[in-house]
This record gives structure tokens, C-alpha cells and sequence, in this order.
């Protein structure tokens, strides 16, 4: 074996002992938040403690790659999610029951950590942050789109289909109803009647404009 594939095939081992090593962390902080110990990621990722250092010089740098993956997961999956078909209202229900799940697999803990500054991550907090509300606001104007399409009206959706996928549809919305001891069927059964609601009132507000308005509505 050449030094060239030696070199090669170093570098594709810590790739997956680094990649391992995120993926583990972003579980666990998902699951108990970003106070969970190296030991504890070491022992998920199947490392020594000594290998995670070797990889992130310093728990902020282990802190920071591990709120990267966890947008970047999130991302991902919501990149994933179909078109609707033929039965919007389905449709809803199963993005809904989806979104919320995964507000809890995905982000879990580590919204509160960050949301709620019970856990300083210095830069990688505004991060964090930033790249949650990008997503959500990307992810919300395309389903609200969707909807609106599905439901045969031309345009891009009113603002109001917009603001009600943001805010029942985010990370904020699962935990809060998680806190007061909703089931995540009952949080993503609440949330797609109002959506559906919402949806529908939109449309007759639509269908009772004026031709001025309904021009306007959809530019």
C-alpha cells in the first residue's frame, strides 16, 4: 500500500471517529441538553474520552460542532418532507405529526439550553440560534406555499398562513405544550386543526375579495 492510500484512508478514519463522535453528541444533547458529559458522548460514540479531545480541542468546540449538526440534521430531514397529494387536510396532519416529533428528536433539550440561556455556548449559541429561525422561516414560507397550491389557489400564500406555520409548527410550540403534560399526538392533532382552520379561512377571505384584492394576493 502506496503512502498516498495510507494518507487516504487516515483521513477517512478520523472523518468517521469526528463524525461518530458529533452524531452521538447531537443525540444526547437532543435527549438531556448540552450538560451532558464527554464521557457519556465518548461512551455513545464508542471512543475513549482521549479520542473526543484528540478530534475538539475543547468542550466549546465539541459544543459548537454539535449545534452545526443538529440545524444541519433538521435541515436535512425537513428538505425531505413530500408535496402534498390530493387530500390537503392529510397532508397537514402528517406534517404536523412529523415537525413536532422532530422538534423533540432533533432539537429536544437543546432548544431550552439555548432558547432559555440555561446553558452559554458563547458564539455557537447565536449560531444555534440564528440557523433554527432560518430554517424554520425557509421551511414555513415553502409548506404555506404548499398548502395554499394544494388547495388550488394561485400565488404565494398570505402572510397568515405563513405566521400560523411559524408559530405552531416550531421548537418553542412542542416544548411548551410538552411542559404542561400534552402527549406529542395530541400537540400535532391541536396544532393541524388550527392550521386547517387557518388555512380555510384564508381561502374564503380569498374567495370574498374583491378582483383588486385577489390580483394583489397573488403577486
Amino acid at each position: 500500500m502506496n503512502e498516498r492510500v495510507q494518507a487516504s484512508l487516515a483521513d477517512d478514519f478520523r472523518e468517521l471517529a469526528r463524525q461518530r463522535i458529533v452524531d452521538a453528541g447531537a443525540r444526547l444533547v437532543a435527549e438531556t441538553g448540552f450538560g451532558v458529559s464527554i464521557e457519556h458522548i465518548a461512551e455513545a460514540a464508542g471512543v475513549s474520552t482521549r479520542t473526543v479531545f484528540r478530534y475538539f480541542a475543547t468542550r466549546d468546540v465539541l459544543n459548537a460542532a454539535i449545534a452545526q449538526a443538529i440545524i444541519d440534521h433538521y435541515g436535512q430531514w425537513a428538505s425531505q418532507i413530500s408535496e402534498p397529494g390530493d387530500d390537503v387536510g392529510a397532508w397537514i396532519d402528517a406534517v404536523a405529526a412529523d415537525m413536532h416529533r422532530h422538534n423533540v428528536e432533533l432539537i429536544g433539550q437543546a432548544f431550552w439550553d439555548v432558547e432559555a440561556s440555561t446553558f452559554d455556548l458563547g458564539a455557537a449559541s447565536e449560531d444555534f440560534s440564528k440557523g433554527r429561525r432560518a430554517l424554520r422561516a425557509t421551511f414555513s414560507r415553502r409548506f404555506a406555499d404548499a398548502f395554499w397550491h394544494a388547495s388550488h389557489q394561485t400565488g404565494p400564500a398570505p402572510d397568515i398562513l405563513f405566521h400560523a406555520l411559524d408559530l405552531h409548527l416550531n421548537a418553542f410550540t412542542t416544548n411548551a405544550f410538552l411542559v404542561i403534560g400534552y402527549s406529542l399526538d395530541e400537540i400535532s392533532a391541536i396544532t393541524a386543526e388550527l392550521l386547517k382552520t387557518i388555512l380555510a379561512a384564508a381561502i374564503a377571505q380569498v374567495a370574498t375579495a374583491g378582483p383588486s384584492r385577489r390580483q394583489r394576493a397573488s403577486r
